[in-house]
Formats: C-alpha cells, structure tokens, sequence
C-alpha cells in the first residue's frame, strides 16, 4: 500500500480532532459510526485502505476517551479543593505589584499535571523542587477571559489561586534552568539597548515573551497579516538551524558530526522558545528531515506534519486543539505540499514571473488556512498575501540579526550594533504594518454568523472544486481566488448592511458592567460599575465587529482605574473622557439613555438591564453575559450573545 504513514497519520488525526468535539458518552457511538463508514467505502475504494484508515481513526478516538477518563476526570474531581502540591517550577511570570506567577509540573492523584499558581515569594527558580498548598479549580469561559479550551490544550486542567509555599529545594545543574536564564538574560539586554516597541518586538519574535508590546501594535500586525511573525514558530527554528548548518559547513567537519551539533542546538532553542507546540513541531519536522539526509532517504513534508501530529498527541491527545500546533501545522501543510503547487500552476514566464509566483504562494496559504482562522481568530486579514510577500525580507533580516545576538551569547560589543540595525528594520516594518493595517478594508470582522458562513461556504465549494479535479492547474487556482473574493465581499457587504443601524453592547461579569455604542466603525464605551475589569473583554468584542475608532470613554462608577484599564487596549487619546452619572444617546429615532434615572427618553439603560419606556418592558441582564441591542428605523431587538461574541 503506497503512503500508508500518509493514510493511518490523516485517520488518526481526524479522529482525534473529531473525539475533542464529543463527551465521552458518545465515543462508542463515533467508533461505531467510523466502522460503518469504513465498511461501506470498501466498496468504492480499496479494501487495505480503508481498514488501516478505520483503525487508526478508531485507535485514535479511544486513546482520547481512555485519557479523559483516567486523567481528566481524575485531575477535575479536585476542582474546589485545598491540596498540597509538589514538583518542578517549569515556568515564572511576572505579573505586576510584586506578583508572580508559577507553573509546577508534578503528579495529582497519580496523574501529571501543569498546574499554575500565584504567589509573592520569588525564593524558588526554574528547574527548583517546590511544595506548596494552595486551592485548585476547573478552567472556565468567562466574558473576561476564554480560558477552558486554550488551557486544556497547552496541557493544564487545573489552575491554583494564591499559594503558600512550603518548601523549596534547589537542585543541581541543570542545563534547561541554565537556558532559560539566558533567555531572560537576552531579553532584558534586547530591551534595554531597544526600549520601544522595536525592541518589544524583536524580544517577542526571538524569546517568545510578548509583553513588552503593546496591544495596538499587536492589532496592527494581525490586522496587516503579519501577527504570526512575532510568534516564536518553525520559521525562527529554521533561521536558526540553517545558520548553524552553514556555519558547520565551513568548518569541514563530517555530516555525522554536523548532524549531531545541529540537533542539539534545534533542542535547546526549543527549550529557549518555552517549548511551545509550533516549535516542537518544526523542531520534529527538521529532525526527520535531518535523518532522511543522514539515511539518504526521501522526505516527505506531508508524511513528517502528520508524524509531528501523533506524536505530540499522543501522551497529550488535548493538544489537538492547540491553536500554536493546528496553526503552524496548517502552515507547514499550506507551504510544503499545497502552495508549490498553486505555483507551478502559473505558467508565467515574464520579468515579474518571481514577484507573482511570491503572492500566489503567499494567497494560496491564506486561502488554505481560512478554516483555522475561523476557528481562533476574531478578524481576517484581506491584504495579508501582498504584506507577506512584501514584508518577508523586513522580517528575514531582523530576525537573522537577533539570532546573531542570541548565538554569539549577546555580549555587549556585538549585541549593540547588531540589535540597533535589527531595530532600524523594525520600526520600517512596524510602520508598514500600521499603514497596511489602517486601510478601510484591510481585514474582515468575523463577529457575524453569516460572514463565518459566508467564508465557510466558499472555502468549501474551492477544496471540493480542487478535489474533483484530481489536479491543481490554473482553472483550481482561479476558483480558489474567486472563492476568496466571494467570502471578502461578502464580508462587505456585511458592514455595509449593518452601517446605519446602532448596537449597544453590553457586558456584565462578576459585579462589573461595560457597554459599547457602535454605529459603522466607530464606539462609544461607558464603563457603568466596577474598575474596568471588562475592557479586555471589550477590546475581544471590538475586534470582531471591526470597531476601530473609540470616540468617546464614559465613566458612570467614577473610578480612575477603569480609564487606567480600559488604556491599555483602546486609543484613547483623541477621545472623550469623562466622568459622569448619566449620558443620552440620540440614535435619531430614539433617544437612549445610560443610567438614566430621572432622565426623559425612550430607552433605559443601566448595568441591571433595559427598561423600554413606551412598552414598559424590562429586559434584565444576567452576571456573567452579553447581549447586544439593535435599533435601527425606530425600532429595538435584543439578543444574547455567548463568550465568542458572534451575532
């Protein structure tokens, strides 16, 4: 059977991905259904294939339930308790006024567990031996943060509150404590000589810590297309890795010899890197293609994607709904098997042959990847295929550049001026990106079920036309362009549509309260209670509609904070701001008022609901919930919204 790694790696993963998506109850009845589809294909493809295909997908939904069972529901049965915890410190955060956060590694109830918690003792280290006793709980979605399925798949079913640390015994060597001292070392050394969001940039591309940017120019890299740039991913292993190979080559040495120190460096960047699921799976990619060359065998990208998949899911099967894995894998997929093959469709042999078989390339992966930035992302970038191609040599040389930083040990006499040309081609990136991300239409919101849909739809009628033609050629190419243009346009319209009408949005979570006035793509915010606890949650909510002008910042509970807070995420230094008890809103039609007691309109607004003056209805908003109130033309609706803010 030809590419039988191809098969059982393609089944495995689907059926992994499709039991993330199933309660336990239900796995028999997917097994029985996989079986049954399996035996009824036999009759159209052949038998071999579809038997290996149904056992690995059903091998792959049993190994998901098995750990649910023995692990998850184990680790969970703890949620509310107090307990006494003991293992390894993996990872230390800062997270203001004198707090810290720490992640321990140890076993619960006989399982492993990365449980994380808050403390303001920094006696313990990396790598250290701690005990502590603090009260673990479940992850749960909230409107101030979706933290369930992001934490189950990196790994962590439990978080601590604040801890009381018992003891901690520092142990030996140890060479990964010793690595990620450097790269904290490395990243105050890139901050100090840079102090801008240059050197906030490179630090994030290069140490993986972001936290030295700010939100705006992280919403102007997404929105150019270019956010997966300052992620440290498998394109920063690669720059690294052929540095040291061509280094290595100058010096002679035997490909045993090379392959061997190659290895080495790969696995301590991915150390350096925090091990993050887009690094392991480049470094395991790199490394079976290292072997093959060793071997003097053939590889095969699409085989080594889907054997970095089961691997890393295996002993983890949550993984597989890891943004960092599916979003690197999807472009690992996009750029090594599906995109060379968009290119040698083109049969273009003119002077800019090479400029635009560069934007097919780049196009090609965005249309290809469309289905997993459905998935994780609440906007869309429209122009990414041309800041891609464009940018790419911007991005290439900065980080080659800092890697030249962090492999000569970031001493000061060659650190400086390499970090100080690196920062020069920074801020002309970060520029470009502004400008790009400043076009009306450069991304598309993804706050609305019809354009999800719309984009689903065309992305689907594209890989079916493909498909069917068992080819890619130049008519495949042209209808995954148009599906394209289909999904941007309607995702026009949308906003076209909706442009007139006026949405109040309101958020109410844990005693705090926030709306949002929206018309086109401009907002008004009134915090109505609380110190701007929501604002992030709000910067979520903006980024799906596509609001990207504050026009004003109200502040019903008079609290200095919640401008503070609400700063942080939103430009507010051309806006409005004030402190009041009370606003009116004229919408036109009706007049709208926020908190107004005592205030003659035909809308009620306050952070306990909303009163319609004329019906003498009531509409009473629940802790921890979102709804949204339309009014357009005189007349009002209001719908609830969930945790991801679609309408």
């Amino acid at each position: 059977m030809k590419r039988r790694t191809v098969v059982i790696g393609t089944a495995y993963a689907a059926g992994m991905f499709i039991a993330s998506f199933f309660s336990e109850k239900s796995i028999c009845i997917l097994m029985f259904t996989a079986v049954t589809i399996g035996y009824i294909a036999t009759f159209f493809v052949r038998p071999e294939y579809c038997l290996t295909a149904a056992i690995s997908f059903v091998f792959a939904v049993g190994l998901y339930a098995v750990y649910e069972v023995n692990c998850y529901n184990v680790l969970t049965s703890y949620s509310g308790s107090e307990i006494v915890f003991s293992g390894k410190v993996s990872d230390i955060e800062y997270m203001g006024s004198d707090m810290y956060s720490l992640t321990v590694r140890g076993k619960l109830g006989g399982c492993a567990a990365d449980i994380s918690f808050y403390t303001g003792d920094v006696s313990a280290g990396y790598e250290d031996k701690i005990i502590l006793k603090a009260k673990v709980t479940e992850y749960e979605d909230s409107l101030k943060y979706q933290g369930r399925e992001y934490s189950l798949s990196e790994g962590q079913v439990l978080r601590g509150g604040y801890a009381q640390i018992l003891s901690v015994s520092k142990g030996g060597f140890s060479l990964r404590r010793e690595i990620l001292r450097y790269r904290d070392r490395l990243f105050d050394i890139i901050t100090e000589t840079l102090p801008g969001q240059e050197g906030g940039f490179i630090a994030a591309m290069l140490c993986g810590d972001k936290s030295e940017l700010n939100s705006f120019v992280k919403s102007d890299l997404y929105r150019a297309g270019i956010g997966h740039i300052f992620s440290v991913s498998g394109m920063h292993l690669m720059a690294v890795s052929f540095a040291v190979m061509e280094l290595l080559k100058r010096t002679r040495s035997n490909y045993f010899v090379r392959f061997a120190l190659t290895e080495a460096v790969m696995l301590m960047f991915v150390v350096f890197a925090g091990a993050s699921a887009s690094v392991v799976r480049a470094a395991i990619m790199m490394s079976l293609m290292n072997v093959s060359l060793l071997f003097h065998r053939r590889y095969d990208c699409l085989t080594s994607i889907l054997i970095s998949v089961m691997l890393m899911t295996v002993f983890s099967p949550y993984a597989i709904r890891s943004a960092s894995l599916l979003l690197s894998a999807g472009g690992a997929f996009s750029f090594g098997v599906a995109a060379p093959k968009a290119v040698r469709a083109v049969r273009y042999r003119g002077k800019a042959s090479a400029l635009l078989k560069g934007f097919v390339m780049s196009a090609a992966v965005s249309v290809i990847t469309l289905p997993l930035d459905l998935m994780f992302f609440n906007e869309i970038s429209v122009v990414a295929p041309v800041t891609n191609m464009l940018l790419a040599p911007l991005f290439t040389v900065s980080l080659t550049l800092a890697a030249a930083v962090m492999l000569t040990g970031g001493i000061s006499v060659i650190a400086r001026p390499l970090l100080m040309a690196a920062g020069v081609t920074a801020k002309i990136l970060l520029s470009a990106a502004k400008f790009f991300a400043d076009l009306p239409f450069s991304s598309i919101a993804l706050g609305y079920t019809s354009v999800r849909c719309s984009a689903l739809i065309c992305w689907t009628i594209a890989a079916a036309f493909i498909i069917l033609r068992n080819k890619t050629d130049k008519t495949s190419v042209a209808a995954a362009a148009v599906s394209f243009l289909c999904f941007v346009t309607a995702g026009m319209v949308n906003y076209a549509s909706s442009a007139d009408t006026l949405r109040i949005y309101s958020l109410s979570d844990g005693g705090s309260s926030m709306l949002i006035a929206a018309k086109g793509r401009e907002c008004v915010i009134v915090n109505m209670s609380g110190s701007g606890e929501l604002s992030y949650a709000a910067k979520r909510l903006c980024d799906s509609k596509d609001l990207r002008c504050v026009k004003g910042f109200y502040d019903l509970a008079e609290s200095t904070t919640a401008y503070a807070s609400a700063a942080r995420y939103f430009e507010l230094d051309g806006a409005d701001v004030c402190f009041k008890e009370s606003i009116l809103i004229d919408t036109g039609g009706y007049t709208v008022a926020v908190n107004g007691s005592g205030m003659a309109a035909d809308m009620l607004i306050s952070k306990d609901g909303i009163y319609d003056t004329e019906t003498d209805e009531l509409f009473a908003f629940e802790d921890g919930t979102a709804a949204v109130i339309y009014i357009n033309e005189e007349e009002y609706t209001v719908r609830r919204l969930d945790y991801g803010f679609v309408e």
